[in-house]
């Protein structure tokens, strides 16, 4: 009975793969998200100084007693 040898290391999985066509479309960078990503953190902090800042400007700086 013949049972087959998985040891040979000259079997048809170590032959090399053909690639295909090079493409002429470049990758996207994602140079769309990080303005986004930027332009919604300078919101975020305007908005904190903002929440800190108003109730001052609305109060006149009277302390409560």
């Amino acid at each position: 009975m013949d049972t087959p040898n998985n040891t040979d290391p000259n079997q048809g999985g170590s032959q090399p793969v053909q690639q295909g066509d090079a493409k002429e479309e470049l990758a996207e960078t994602g140079a769309a998200e990080t303005s986004f990503l930027i332009i919604g953190a300078a919101t975020m902090i305007a908005g904190g100084i903002g929440f800190r800042m108003l109730p001052r400007l609305v109060g006149g700086g009277r302390t409560a007693v």
